[in-house]
């Protein structure tokens, strides 16, 4: 059932809250979210895209430059954060406990629907330190209950799990909804030490047949195919390669065209941007915008999201969206 709408705005919510044995503080941060009114260039003909994303929002523990902070994440909270600044219409479908729901209020307050499909949250431990990012996992979510009768209201969905709470079959059965299907591959291809030192793994990708999208940083992809000469075989219709801050490529068909991250950006969280940047792909593309037209613009609004922390990108890639140039001869699909 989806949870009603909460208006956080204007105003700091901090909340404490008890975990198991584990406090934590969850900061978010002031919004004044016009989310029901807001119109962007690319929606000229006034309508917008239904999207599902299907995925375990997480709680961040980011750590880095004698500093530490909690935050929410998982590619399907920085994938609705994304297309909701865009104006499209988004409902994720998580886990959490029942009386854990910070971050679904702050989804709320931004015109996101939220809807309950597992009991677990996935907890991480992100340390940046020397130009290098590690990452642990300290609590494994359970795999999401989901039918494929959920997804009928959607003509898009996006898969973006962090930790193999979505069964690769489901992807597949998206797919044959004849729905855009986009897929963040980073949850389909990690593998866990002992300690829960995030690692990639070598993994069948098959399940992709059929879909629109699918995007992964060159390393997911490297360790999922042993190498990125056979991205260009994957059955998906369009496939997107991230490269950190040097940008993302694109490639469809016999074709390639490359984004580049903006140079004037001050990074402040880098966390998220990959799926920012997956959002705004299939965002574009879904929009009608060409494939080299829609990577250009989506770097850029993946550069501008590592402005901020966890929700307050929100706003960040609102005011992003005003400095991008978009032609009014595209449409919805």
């Amino acid at each position: 059932m989806k949870t009603g709408a909460k208006s956080c705005a204007g105003r700091s919510l901090t909340i404490a809250l008890q975990h198991g044995n584990l406090p934590l503080s969850f900061v978010l941060a002031s919004f004044s979210p016009k989310r029901k009114t807001l119109r962007l260039p690319t929606s000229y003909d006034g309508k917008h895209l239904r999207v599902a994303c299907i995925g375990s929002v997480t709680v961040d523990t980011i750590v880095g430059q004698g500093n530490q902070a909690v935050s929410a994440g998982g590619t399907s909270f920085f994938a609705a954060l994304a297309l909701a600044s865009m104006g499209d219409s988004v409902t994720v479908f998580t886990s959490y406990p029942q009386d854990w729901r910070p971050y679904v209020e702050v989804l709320n307050s931004l015109g996101i629907d939220v809807v309950k499909v597992g009991d677990e949250i996935a907890q991480f431990r992100i340390v940046y330190r020397d130009g290098s990012r590690k990452l642990y996992l300290t609590s494994k979510p359970f795999r999401l209950k989901l039918t494929m009768s959920e997804l009928h209201g959607f003509d898009s969905i996006l898969f973006g799990p962090v930790a193999g709470e979505v069964e690769a079959h489901l992807v597949t059965e998206a797919a044959s909804l004849n729905r855009r299907v986009g897929v963040g591959l980073q949850g389909f291809v990690r593998d866990f030490g002992p300690d829960g030192r995030v690692f990639n793994r070598k993994t069948d990708l098959n399940f992709l047949k059929g879909t629109f999208l699918i995007s992964g940083s060159s390393r997911e992809f490297s360790a999922a195919l042993g190498g990125l000469k056979d991205v260009w075989g994957l059955p998906s219709l369009y496939k997107v390669v991230t490269s950190g801050k040097r940008g993302a490529a694109i490639l469809w068909e016999n074709q390639r065209a490359a984004g580049r991250a903006d140079p004037k950006v001050k990074s402040k969280d880098p966390t998220g941007a990959g799926d920012v940047l997956l959002a705004s792909v299939l965002h574009y593309l879904s929009s009608g915008f060409p494939p080299e037209r829609a990577i250009a613009l989506a770097t850029r609004v993946a550069s501008a999201a590592t402005l901020e922390v966890g929700a307050k990108k929100f706003e960040a890639i609102r005011r992003s969206l005003s400095d991008l140039s978009v032609s009014p001869r595209y449409h919805h699909r």
